[in-house]
């Protein structure tokens, strides 16, 4: 009997510290040395590499767990890089040879936030990274970059709203659950408690506290230099009221349509539309309910064109609110200086300069908001409209009409200019 009381009261001990993994959480604070593991296999083909991938996980967790560390949330970095080289043996045949290098960072830590915590199972899945390979210099490099399997947002199974719900989505609902449902947003927005999730250009999902709290629809909800980074996504919504027959975007609205929204919806917004010569119509041009985010604080922090972009944003890659993801599965990060950063493997492959744009006729505020407060982009010592000959403080360039081809240590491309003054550019990493 003394035995079993023992034993349960052992296991109760045990699963008490059930450790919660937390991958890229800044707000994790360590409490105490990191531990590095390193690890490697050889691969016989590479439908190994994803088994293999969770063998060299699991022996990681054991290996760490032998040290006797006691700690129920620990911050993980890891990365994966897969070798594969030939080697020519003679004229008929050569030697294949798969190396899969493990090197993985374990931090006992405290304040993390819960919401990202990950299981011991989930970490060893791999649930909370995506692979992507490169071929550099003949060799193929695998890099396991902080991603998630989300997939990405192509359309809307269900294009109907009410005074409840948009598009499957119900107030009240969870981030997590509106990411299973939709995707990975085209464009999000966040800090803090707040966040704006936006699929395709023209529809907005606002969550305070991991919550719904509001929905938008409005043709005119992003600038056009954001439209331009993303798909035209369908927008033949029904708004369905009561017993009513659907109101569909693409129809004329009559008085009744209109006094109904009204009464249904928080807030909507037409636009008179000329049919013909003597006739106009009211159609839709956006609808929204609930509570609409106006201001999302921000530390944002500017490149400036100042040493290494990667290090940059090493550094401050978690004080950067708002991303686009492209239809090529490209994060876009857009600072509060009109500097916007393409991230491609985990690495800023790109970077465009743009000029200062009005934000008056932008609908989603918060987002309008956050460019009223930028500043002009500024690359080291060239400046938004500064002659087009400072450019050699920094690098090399020749000029020929509207724009000065560019090069220096770490970027080539092209900058434009009007009347000599330098406007926006677009430059690539040759770091």
């Amino acid at each position: 009997m003394r035995f079993i009381l023992f034993t349960l009261l052992f296991l109760c001990h045990w699963n008490a510290f059930a450790i919660n993994y937390f991958v890229k959480d800044e707000s994790c604070e360590p409490t105490s040395d990191t531990i590095q593991i390193k690890m490697s296999s050889k691969l016989s083909n590479l439908n190994e590499k994803t088994a293999e991938k969770k063998r060299l996980r699991s022996k990681a967790i054991e290996e760490y767990s032998a040290k006797g560390v006691h700690a129920e949330n620990v911050q993980v970095v890891e990365q994966f890089q897969l070798e594969v080289l030939s080697r020519k043996m003679n004229s008929a045949m050569s030697k294949v040879t798969r190396n899969l290098d493990y090197v993985v960072r374990f931090t006992p830590s405290t304040h993390c936030n819960q919401q990202k915590a990950i299981t011991e199972d989930m970490f060893i899945a791999g649930t909370h990274k995506q692979g992507k390979t490169l071929l550099i210099k003949g060799k193929t490099v695998e890099f396991t970059v902080n991603t998630s399997n989300t997939p990405k947002f192509t359309e809307f199974k269900n294009t109907s709203v009410t005074p409840s719900s948009f598009v499957g989505q119900t107030l009240g609902q969870s981030i997590e659950r509106t990411l299973s449902s939709l995707g990975l947003a085209s464009l999000e927005f966040g800090n803090g408690n707040k966040k704006i999730l936006v699929y395709g250009r023209n529809h907005a999902l606002h969550f305070i506290d991991n919550k719904l709290v509001g929905y938008q629809f409005h043709i005119n909800l992003l600038p056009m230099l954001l439209n331009n980074e993303l798909s035209l996504e369908n927008k033949e919504l029904e708004i369905r009221l009561d017993a009513q027959d659907p109101i569909y975007l693409n129809t004329p609205l009559t008085a009744q349509h209109i006094t109904q929204l009204k009464k249904h919806f928080t807030h909507i917004d037409t636009a008179i539309y000329k049919e013909s010569i003597n006739e106009t119509n009211h159609h839709l041009a956006g609808i929204s309910q609930g509570t609409l985010i106006e201001n999302i604080d921000s530390n944002s922090k500017c490149y400036g064109g100042v040493g290494s972009v990667n290090d940059f944003m090493n550094k401050h890659q978690d004080h950067l609110p708002l991303k686009l993801l492209n239809e090529n599965l490209k994060s876009i990060i857009i600072t509060r200086c009109n500097e916007l950063l393409y991230e491609r493997a985990g690495y800023i492959s790109k970077i465009k300069l743009i000029e200062p744009f009005s934000t008056k006729n932008i609908k989603l505020v918060a987002l309008a908001n956050y460019f009223n407060k930028s500043s002009a982009w500024q690359f080291a010592s060239a400046k938004y409209e500064s002659p087009t000959d400072t450019l050699s403080a920094i690098g090399e360039y020749d000029e020929f009409l509207d724009k000065a081809e560019f090069s220096s240590e770490l970027w080539d491309g092209y900058f434009y200019t009007y009347d000599g003054l330098l406007i926006s550019a677009e430059l690539t990493n040759n770091n």
